[in-house]
């Protein structure tokens, strides 16, 4: 059993680190120029607040399912002694990728909803320079062509 957990949790990992790039990217195209410093802070607050907050209480719960065997003081339930291993491994890596699975789901429709509004509104001046300026460079020198 270890071999598929391995293989799938190496997947996961790929799949999370691959990610985190085209995310800053979707977010720095999504928003004007002017906006994208306070973009990237507004995301990495929600990023902060979205995992800080309910991860916790999430795995906890998590943890809570897989226990088999609790302690018990004077009618209350009190710690987990004894968790069923293979069920919170499956648990654990279940939601993980559940999420992880989402999160790309989100990225794609916000991929697509850029397309089409960028297909409608156009280009802003800023990428038509830009695409300019790397389709008809001036000159060899990239100083004299940038400047």
């Amino acid at each position: 059993m270890l071999g598929p957990f391995l293989v799938v949790i190496v997947f996961v990992l790929v799949i999370t680190t691959t990610t985190q790039i085209p995310y800053v990217v979707i977010t720095l195209r999504s928003v004007a120029e002017e906006q994208r410093t306070l973009a990237l802070g507004v995301q990495s607050v929600i990023y902060r607040i979205a995992g800080t907050v309910p991860g916790p209480i999430i795995f906890g719960a998590l943890f809570d399912a897989s226990c088999v065997y609790w302690q018990e003081e004077c009618g209350d339930r009190g710690n987990c002694w004894v968790y069923d291993n293979e069920d919170l491994s499956y648990r654990l890596l279940g939601f993980t990728v559940g999420v992880r699975i989402l999160t790309v789901l989100c990225a794609f429709c916000t991929w697509v909803l850029f397309d089409v509004t960028l297909c409608k509104h156009g280009r802003s001046e800023h990428d038509k320079e830009n695409i300019e300026m790397s389709q008809n460079p001036k000159s060899d020198n990239p100083k004299e062509t940038y400047n």
